[in-house]
């Protein structure tokens, strides 16, 4: 059965947050997972941007993923430095712990630029496991191709203990139908995906389709509603569900 997902998201490794925003800021989300012949989950993530000092901002990230037979809970936390006007980086450390007694350790590493038209950012995360661990890279952008089109795209490099090295493309278009209504397509495809659902199994090639709406109430309130198919080539097909909403805190 398919799990119903409200979701206030990060697409996650995939969005990164504004350079030049130094309100607090909040992004909930429930994401739901039906993956043929694995167990169904529910992740629920609440990710919290905190300005310490001028150019410095605190981001808090709680997730809790539960599947049918276990749940998994994941902290991680880091400083956000606004360099100048245009750029970042964000550093993260995270830990976290299974009912089965499998816990992992997670870092990550970030830059960005954001210009008026375009993003571009590059980062890394590694991810460690008791007997398993990876190591993913990615370069990411999104560029305004028309007035009316944003277009973003982020490619992933992963190794792993297991020596394997594999890559994956997402990409994404926000078309820009009204004032508040933005419809928004994608497509991702490569060796080897990374997900909450899969862990380090989601091995064997990938594509998948995105189809959404967004939602911009005002410029400080957003609800984004994804839904995406995945085939597995050879093996079966996916189902995941998305609602997100970002919410910044503008200052009195």
């Amino acid at each position: 059965m398919i799990k119903i997902l409200v979701i206030t998201l990060l697409l996650a490794c995939i969005a990164p947050f504004p350079a030049s925003g130094d309100e607090p800021r909040d992004i909930f989300s429930v994401t739901g997972y039906n993956l043929e012949g694995m167990e169904d989950s529910t992740a629920y993530e609440n990710v919290l941007l905190m300005p310490l000092a001028p150019s410095k901002l605190l981001v808090v990230k709680l997730n809790r993923e539960q599947f049918e037979t276990r749940d998994n809970n994941m902290v991680t936390a880091g400083p956000i430095f606004l360099l100048n006007e245009h750029d970042y980086t964000e550093v993260t450390f995270g830990y976290s712990f299974d009912t089965r007694n499998i816990n992992g350790k997670y870092f990550s590493a970030e830059f960005n630029r954001e210009m008026a038209e375009y993003t571009l950012g590059a980062g890394l995360k590694h991810v460690a496991f008791p007997s398993f661990d990876y190591t993913i890279a990615t370069l990411h952008g999104k560029i305004r191709a028309h007035k009316y089109a944003e277009v973003s795209g982020k490619y992933f490099l992963s190794d792993d203990s297991a020596g394997k090295i594999t890559n994956s493309v997402w990409t994404e278009i926000e078309i820009t139908a009204s004032e508040h209504f933005l419809p928004v397509v994608g497509f991702t495809s490569g060796d080897r995906l990374y997900d909450a659902g899969y862990d380090a199994q989601g091995e064997g090639k990938f594509y998948s389709w995105i189809a959404g709406l967004a939602w911009k109430y005002n410029k400080n309130i957003r609800l984004k509603l994804m839904h995406e198919n995945t085939t597995r080539e050879g093996l079966y097909r996916d189902t995941k569900g998305v609602f997100l909403v970002d919410i910044k805190f503008p200052p009195k």
